[in-house]
């Protein structure tokens, strides 16, 4: 479309990667939906100045983006499309790109409200519920065209088909998804204290994990994730600790972060000789979907 509608319901989102890198965004795509129909679609090539080592997965290289925006103008760009509206993403994978690329380049991150379409699909279908949920199996399942796989602006629009789809099955709307994570961003100050057992014969079953910090989303979804992958959840750091996923504020730069008490322990643990690894929130789901892709 060749303006940007003003009667949005959501705006679905997608980014791809030069490399294995967050911050090395190389192309985004985002697509506007209303009463379940797309109304607009913008995307843009993005120079992120790194080296291309994913060129195999979506064909973007050096040359293809030599001409193309560099990351902060490119974030604007896709703030000014978003203006406040509900943002939905298929894993954590795109918001942690978008965030990331912002703390580097010490810029405002545009996405206020974010809903993780796997987060819904999960709970909305059972068959999801511990692995199968990537973008494109969930939508060969619904039906869903995924021919243009990899392409930022198709990825977006794939994502929101699929969450129109959820929203039909579970009779829900978008903004009660919405309401549950201004719910989240209310009470995230004072986090729940959950204890889980994982589940048995699965890939990380046997290691035991520790939350400390602001996470992006709610701690009980962040468990029952890590349970169903078969790891024990604790609410202390102790000797049977294996890993320790460190949340931070969505706007708060690592370098001003100030550990908090688990997290000391931990650093005073592995200096003692500890094993225990102290991950960030997204390398704790990009271990949770290596664990979980082959099932």
């Amino acid at each position: 479309m060749s303006t940007w509608p003003e009667q949005i319901e959501f705006i679905a989102l997608d980014v791809e990667n030069a490399s294995e890198d967050y911050a090395s965004i190389c192309q985004i795509g985002i697509v506007a939906f209303d009463q379940g129909k797309v109304v607009g679609k913008w995307g843009t090539y993005v120079n992120p100045q790194m080296q291309f080592t994913n060129t195999w997965i979506h064909g973007i290289d050096e040359n293809t983006v030599k001409d193309a925006p560099l990351v902060p103008e490119a974030i604007q760009m896709l703030a000014d499309h978003i203006q406040g509206k509900p943002v939905v993403h298929h894993t954590h994978y795109d918001r942690a790109a978008v965030k990331k690329a912002c703390l580097i380049h010490e810029i405002d991150n545009p996405l206020t409200y974010t809903l993780d379409s796997a987060r819904i699909l999960r709970r909305v279908n059972p068959l999801f519920l511990t692995a199968g949920y990537g973008l494109k199996n969930a939508c060969l399942h619904y039906g869903i065209s995924t021919d243009g796989h990899h392409d930022a602006v198709f990825d977006a629009e794939m994502a929101g088909k699929l969450v129109v789809m959820l929203m039909e099955e579970s009779q829900t709307q978008i903004s009660d998804w919405v309401d549950r994570l201004k719910k989240h961003h209310t009470s995230s100050r004072f986090p729940e204290r959950i204890q889980m057992e994982g589940a048995e014969n699965m890939p990380l079953s046997g290691k035991t994990v520790v939350f400390t910090g602001t996470l992006s989303q709610p701690r009980k979804d962040c468990a029952e994730m890590a349970a169903a992958a078969g790891l024990k959840v604790w609410d202390g750091v102790n000797a049977q600790t294996d890993y320790l996923v460190v949340g931070i504020p969505p706007y708060t730069h690592v370098r001003d972060q100030k550990p908090t008490g688990k997290h000391k322990k931990a650093l005073q643990m592995i200096e003692a000789g500890s094993a225990i690894q102290i991950l960030s929130e997204e390398e704790f789901f990009a271990i949770l979907e290596d664990a979980t892709a082959a099932l």
